[in-house]
């Protein structure tokens, strides 16, 4: 084997990690971008310039979540508590 083969070789499986490593980083930044914003507060969602690290992080959304879905019933439905069907706004029953 030619020394100039085993650096092509090298050149490109180095190649091939620096886009896949790439191609990771921009298939999971919406992900944290999504995370990031789940855990802050409203003001610091606008803010401009983005802040994605000089904010103090809250899960009072998470909670706020929580608290419609017991408040609206949708945590029965979820947990299979309603075993009817809604019609029209009707319950019917099963």
């Amino acid at each position: 084997m030619n020394s100039s083969d085993t650096t092509r070789g090298t050149l490109s499986k180095a190649a091939t990690y620096v886009l896949l490593i790439a191609w990771a980083i921009i298939s999971l930044f919406p992900i944290y971008w999504i995370f990031l914003t789940s855990i802050k507060n409203p003001v610091d969602v606008i803010a401009t310039p983005p802040k994605f690290f000089n904010f103090k992080p809250t899960f009072e959304n998470y909670l706020v979540v929580l608290r419609l879905i017991e408040h609206t019933g949708l945590g029965e439905t979820a947990r299979g508590r309603n075993r009817g069907v809604h019609v029209a706004g009707r319950h019917a029953p099963a």
